[in-house]
């Protein structure tokens, strides 16, 4: 079964957001001096021994950078403050800092902190940084992590990434592979009281996670001689999660039995990406397509075991859950100058996806399982949604400018599988 949210006067979810909205984006206030473009070259930050990108803005006084933590419902403009060779990143599995890390010093030509609103992209305001890379030989760069804490926790003897990057007039290219790890513990004595303060269950905790996170990620960038730019990205993740918590509990109470409890929780998935997009002249003006699948899968099963001190049958449940989650994006920017100032037409259409499904089951005296009902326990939401903004910028003097922009959304929701809504 599928139906579709009713809104309004109509039987359908059409939700319109702003449809005739219009948004002053920001009046940049005179700036001082300090506020001009500042321009830093490798020389400027020696002395902190930088190995990529991303060592070097974090040495650049006064600037922090932010990524784009909002990696839902299509691209929209730009939100992060840095740009590469002034473009905005196309990928959303790779966070700015993971590409400004792959940058390798040496390739940094300069580093440009400007004001957003004089870039003419929409959505950008405040200090940006633009990073302007070099042609140059093929470069890489290792990074190797390992962590040993005292007790209760597993070593992680192996972390860290390998990359490497090349780069020639006009086309460029990077690899990288990255193998994130993580291992938490903990343990001891503890105790439950009642409402009066009296101990009515003694307990010792032993409590572990284990992580292991491997990333396959590439990039290819081509610029012709009559200007046209192309940009491929592409990754593949895989992610590998145990949790354990077992616990002796002794039950005060003299009717009480004690009883081992045992909670494991192991989860596996994967995930991928694959972007693109393609920047030429168009009559006027210049258009830029942007496309991006991504596909990411989760498997979930939870045991939990309770053996006890006497001749009592081992009882427990045992719960899985299966989910898949899945976008694509299809994006245009068509820009122009006219009318004293910047313009620029976007339309986006996005299309998300959850599905998921779950399973609970008890233990019975034999050892085997029997599954209860779960009503509603599997299903599947998605949502289609259209997006279309056109931007005015334009600079009335050295240190005043102006974006304005209007536009609209249209987004339809439907959930599948009982009681859809």
């Amino acid at each position: 079964m599928k139906t579709t949210v009713a809104a309004a006067a109509s039987c359908r979810l059409v939700r319109v957001v702003a449809l005739a909205t219009l948004v002053l984006s920001g009046i940049a206030q005179a700036q001082d001096a300090n506020t001009a473009m500042r321009v830093y070259t490798l020389a400027d930050f020696l002395r902190f021994a930088p190995t990529n990108a991303m060592d070097m803005l974090n040495q650049v006084p006064g600037f922090a950078v932010r990524n784009d933590d909002d990696q839902g419902r299509g691209l929209g403009q730009v939100t992060t403050n840095v740009l590469v060779n002034g473009e905005r990143p196309s990928s959303k599995s790779q966070s700015v800092f993971d590409q400004l890390g792959r940058i390798t010093a040496e390739n940094v030509e300069r580093i440009e902190i400007v004001d957003g609103a004089t870039l003419k992209i929409p959505g950008l305001s405040g200090q940006v940084a633009n990073v302007i890379t070099k042609s140059g030989a093929i470069s890489g760069r290792y990074q190797y992590r390992t962590m040993h804490r005292p007790k209760y926790a597993e070593p992680m003897w192996g972390a860290g990434e390998i990359s490497i990057n090349g780069s020639s007039p006009g086309f460029e290219w990077n690899g990288a592979f990255t193998h994130g790890a993580g291992r938490g513990a903990a343990g001891g004595s503890g105790n439950l009281m009642d409402g009066s303060g009296t101990v009515t269950e003694w307990r010792d905790t032993r409590m572990q996670f284990n992580g292991e996170f491997p990333k396959l990620s590439g990039n290819v960038k081509w610029r012709s001689a009559a200007g046209t730019v192309a940009n491929l990205n592409a990754s593949y993740n895989r992610n590998y999660t145990d949790n354990s918590l077992d616990e002796d509990r002794d039950l005060v109470a003299i009717d009480a039995i004690d009883y081992f409890r045992d909670f494991d929780n192991r989860n596996r998935g994967d995930g991928h990406e694959v972007g693109g997009d393609i920047d030429f002249a168009l009559g006027p003006g210049r258009l830029k397509l942007i496309a991006l699948d991504r596909l990411n899968t989760n498997e979930v099963t939870q045991n939990v075991l309770q053996v006890f001190d006497d001749a009592s049958p081992t009882t427990g449940t045992r719960f899985a859950s299966a989910s898949e989650s899945g976008e694509r994006i299809g994006r245009g920017e068509y820009s122009w100058d006219g009318l004293g100032g910047d313009w620029q037409l976007a339309a986006e259409a996005a299309f998300n996806r959850l599905e998921q499904g779950s399973q609970l089951f008890n233990r019975t005296p034999d050892g085997g399982y029997t599954e209860v009902p779960l009503p509603r326990s599997s299903g599947e939401v998605t949502e289609d949604r259209y997006e279309m903004i056109l931007t005015h910028s334009r600079t009335f003097a050295s240190d005043v400018s102006m974006q304005l922009g209007a536009g609209g959304e249209i987004s339809e929701l439907a959930q599948s599988g009982p009681g859809g809504l």
